[in-house]
């Protein structure tokens, strides 16, 4: 029983932690976001013609940082511990056209303009929307 008091402690540090909010500034002023206990907030990026999900990932303080300022989505790739300009393997460039928090302001939705010359649009799709089949599909 006092292992688990202990461990409930702990994780009700852990939570406060991530709990602390990150204040940004906005075009409509400051605003609150929460990050996880990895310093990370869920991103879903959207292309804001089609609204076709094109990627999931992250954002750190930094990318999000460089993304308000910017108005071009910057990511952290978990992979690589680093913040990456989405595209910029092919030097192409992804302009926000919107971003919406999550009421408990603990994800993000950016709505993005794909450009010119993006093929990865079709490669996005195959990653992330791969019909499911018999087997892949539980209830």
């Amino acid at each position: 029983m006092q292992l688990f008091q202990i461990f409930a402690r702990e994780k009700e540090q852990a939570d406060d932690e991530s709990r602390r909010p990150l204040h940004i500034d906005t075009p409509g002023g400051k605003t609150k976001v929460y990050l996880n206990r990895n310093g990370l907030i869920p991103v879903v990026v959207q292309d804001a013609q089609t609204g076709v999900v094109l990627r999931l990932g992250y954002m750190d303080a930094w990318a999000l940082e460089l993304s308000l300022k910017n108005r071009i989505l910057f990511l952290y790739k978990r992979s690589r511990q680093r913040v990456v300009r989405l595209g910029e393997k092919d030097n192409l460039e992804y302009p926000i056209q919107e971003m919406w928090l999550d009421r408990n302001k603990r994800a993000l939705l950016v709505r993005v303009q794909l450009p010119e010359g993006d093929t990865g649009n079709t490669a996005f799709r195959k990653r992330l929307l791969a019909p499911a089949k018999g087997d892949d599909v539980s209830e």
